[in-house]
């Protein structure tokens, strides 16, 4: 088994310092061939392994080195972050990075190549490698600056560059918000997997990023506007300032984007009373059955025990499906005296085709009258 030691560390080191950038380069990339044939028997027993779910997990750990031997790679090839070439650079790079899980110590020497690096190119490199050591938030201007790369090929395929800065930025919340203009860029004409790229990015920026999906709940995809309204409703996103989106949206022509954003909406009850009629259309009128459940809970909770809200999720005691009756007869039930608005819809839902229904009437009026 071939393994660096002291003195092919020592020769190899000697080799980074030559006047030859071929010989330099060659020294880099003999470090990395070296490292493989040192697990060449753990590549065998990975490759052999029956277990097809462990295959990948085994076949990466194999070709690393571990413990003293890789200490002693990543303190070597470090030099040669700093060599004049560019092609030596991006080999230092890339041994750090596939070596990431042993490279903690060349961490800093790292962001310094990064930082005094000025090659587009060799910098791309230098930041993948530096993100799979662990975050930074140095990375940040280097992330976003990789964004220019998207959409780098025909049809708005992105490329791998920018769509690792786009999932990287997401580990940065708040620090991360100067990256909003120039992804929104690329969720406008790129293609489809591009932009779901970019929303999965918002998303994980939290609520400083609320502002720009509102603007994406208007994309032309309905793929898009889907994934833009599950992320303003899901918590810690908080949807309340893109409230006027979010109304327009209740009239999108996709059942699952208005039932996301009726959900969104129970989330901003005070800011939301302004669309509490148009709530109200849905419940009664929304082809979907869904959407029509999930409004007579967001009518309650936006307009509280209003005789309003109370005589529009009345109206819902009409509905063709047995579970919209139920689920309405059961809220009101919930209501006690409040829910008198709408004791006439419950005296006629004594006479619905469905016992559960009734039965859930019934016990509502009882309530109303006091327990009587």
């Amino acid at each position: 088994m071939i393994a660096p030691d002291d003195e092919t560390s020592t020769m190899l080191a000697a080799c980074f310092q030559d006047r030859d950038r071929m010989v330099r380069l060659a020294a880099v990339r003999s470090m990395g061939l070296l490292m493989g044939l040192s697990g060449s028997s753990k590549v065998i027993a990975g490759l052999a392994d029956a277990d097809w779910r462990d295959y990948q997990a085994r076949r990466t750990s194999a070709i690393r080195p571990t413990g003293s031997v890789a200490v002693l790679a990543v303190a070597t090839i470090q030099s040669a972050l700093a060599d004049p070439e560019p092609e030596v650079r991006i080999a230092a790079a890339r041994f750090l990075w596939i070596q990431w899980a042993d490279a903690a110590s060349a961490a800093e020497a790292l962001m310094s190549a990064i930082e005094r690096e000025p090659e587009a190119r060799v910098r791309r490199v230098m930041v993948r490698a530096r993100s799979a050591i662990g975050p930074t938030a140095r990375l940040v201007p280097y992330l976003i600056d990789m964004l220019d790369g998207g959409g780098g090929e025909a049809g708005g395929v992105a490329t791998e560059d920018w769509v690792t800065a786009a999932i990287e930025l997401g580990r940065y919340g708040d620090e991360s918000l100067p990256a909003i203009p120039r992804l929104l860029v690329l969720a406008g004409p790129s293609s489809g997997r591009d932009a779901m790229i970019v929303v999965g990015c918002l998303r994980r920026l939290g609520t400083g990023a609320a502002p720009a999906l509102g603007k994406l709940l208007e994309d032309p995809r309905v793929a898009i506007r889907r994934a833009v309204a599950q992320s303003l409703r899901t918590p810690p996103m908080d949807p309340c300032g893109e409230i006027a989106a979010l109304g327009r949206a209740l009239d999108d022509r996709d059942a699952e984007v208005r039932l996301e954003v009726v959900c969104a909406l129970w989330r901003c009850p005070s800011e939301a009373q302004a669309y509490l009629e148009k709530l109200g259309e849905l419940l009664m009128l929304d082809a979907s059955k869904e959407v029509r459940q999930n409004a007579v809970l967001a009518v309650l909770i936006v307009g509280g025990d209003s005789a309003q809200a109370v005589q529009l999720v009345g109206e819902a005691l009409h509905d063709s499906e047995e579970q919209v009756r139920y689920l309405a007869a059961a809220r009101l039930a919930l209501l006690g005296a409040r829910a008198a608005p709408a004791q006439e819809a419950l005296r006629s839902a004594l006479e619905d085709s469905s016992g559960a229904v009734r039965r859930t009437a019934a016990e509502a009026l009882r309530a109303i009258d006091g327990g009587k």
